[in-house]
């Protein structure tokens, strides 16, 4: 498609922006970014960053700034509760810019994505009017006992230049690239950025380039691996260095736990994505999982994920509130509460996908994965007091 004509399926031009109030285009550029689902990023550094800080302040294993051998490797030197504030910043540091790694490079991901399937058509008819006109229309469907379902707005559908929304992808990328830098000038580990350029690669070849992989089927796969293997023990590497292995050890299924945790929470969130737009992918030769597999499969696949997650995160709430219930008898019964209220995210999220509800799924989704950060900020807040 030209960059100077109007997306599929709109008939608008590229002065989309110029036409809209300043506060509008800010708010559709937001919308594009899907802030809603950046919660999945923040899920995949918290599962890291809490239980390194619990063992390294337990181990006394902090890297204080600068020290370093004479091979390059970061010093670990053992520092007590009372000294150890220097190293307690240095690992807040290196925390921060590995969630800005993250965050960031999700947004590219989003990006990449509207502008990919943009300017291939896929996503036709996701404008604003449209997309509104299609959320009423799924309303009556729904309210007539029909399966009527709508699919959110996109930039490049909406008439955003898609040359725009590639260079805002971009941008998001070296913000992604430029902290992982940072962290491995802190850390001493310039093997970092590999971490960070995989997961570039991930994000643009998902819907872009000439064989994107998010078209045949290994979309899901990849969602699970990058949110669930390599975000999480990348960010426990770029914390614990060296002592990576020491941790994996000491912690046993604990430490598998937490990436298997969080890249099904991610695999949730992509097969409820896909099984909404399955008609529409195989219309415009999408093949994801959902497009390819029947819808029994489908659900039985979101349903496995669902189990997995919500096994993995029941036992976290019983450790977490049972670590609690002497010293903070409050935060314990909030833990539990909190696993209350995930059981029946986790069960709302199977019943609304069974009937099509797909939007209602999504927003289970979120919430389960918000109630999987409070578990782990209440974990933290034992920790650090």
């Amino acid at each position: 498609m030209p960059e100077h004509q109007a997306a599929p399926g709109t008939g608008r031009t590229d002065q989309v922006c110029s036409t809209a109030s300043a506060r509008g285009c800010v708010r559709m550029w937001i919308k594009g970014a899907r802030p809603l689902t950046l919660v999945m990023s923040v899920v995949s550094v918290l599962s890291a960053a809490v239980p390194s800080y619990l063992f390294a302040r337990g181990y006394g294993l902090f890297a204080l700034w600068g020290r370093v051998s004479g091979n390059g490797a970061p010093i670990y030197a053992p520092v007590s509760r009372t000294e150890d504030s220097a190293a307690v910043r240095h690992f807040a540091a290196v925390a921060v810019l590995c969630l800005t790694v993250a965050v960031s490079m999700q947004i590219a991901a989003n990006y990449f994505n509207d502008y990919a399937d943009g300017v291939k058509g896929v996503d036709a008819g996701r404008s604003g009017a449209e997309a509104e006109w299609q959320e009423a229309g799924a309303r009556s469907s729904r309210a007539a006992g029909g399966h009527g379902f709508s699919a959110p707005q996109r930039l490049v559908a909406s008439g955003v230049p898609p040359r725009k929304v590639l260079r805002a992808g971009v941008v998001c990328t070296v913000i992604a690239i430029a902290a992982g830098i940072a962290a491995a000038g802190i850390t001493r580990l310039w093997a970092l950025p590999a971490v960070g350029l995989l997961c570039a690669a991930a994000a643009w070849f998902y819907s872009g380039g000439k064989k994107p992989y998010g078209y045949r089927g290994l979309g899901e796969a990849v969602a699970f691996a990058v949110f669930g293997p390599v975000a999480v023990f990348g960010t426990e590497w770029a914390l614990l260095g060296v002592y990576m292995g020491g941790y994996i050890r000491y912690s046993g299924a604990r430490s598998l736990a937490a990436p298997v945790g969080s890249g099904a929470l991610a695999l949730i969130l992509m097969l409820l994505n896909n099984m909404r737009d399955a008609e529409s992918d195989r219309v415009h030769g999408k093949l994801t999982f959902s497009a390819t597999a029947s819808r029994g499969w489908s659900l039985a696949a979101l349903i496995a994920a669902v189990a997995v997650c919500q096994c993995i995160q029941s036992r976290t709430v019983i450790y977490v509130a049972g670590m609690s219930c002497a010293m903070y008898p409050l935060v314990a019964a909030a833990v539990a509460a909190i696993g209350v209220l995930q059981l029946v995210f986790a069960f709302f999220i199977i019943i609304f996908a069974c009937t099509y509800r797909y939007y209602s799924a999504f927003y289970m989704c979120i919430a389960l994965a918000y109630s999987y950060v409070a578990v782990m900020v209440a974990e933290g807040f034992i920790a650090v007091f």
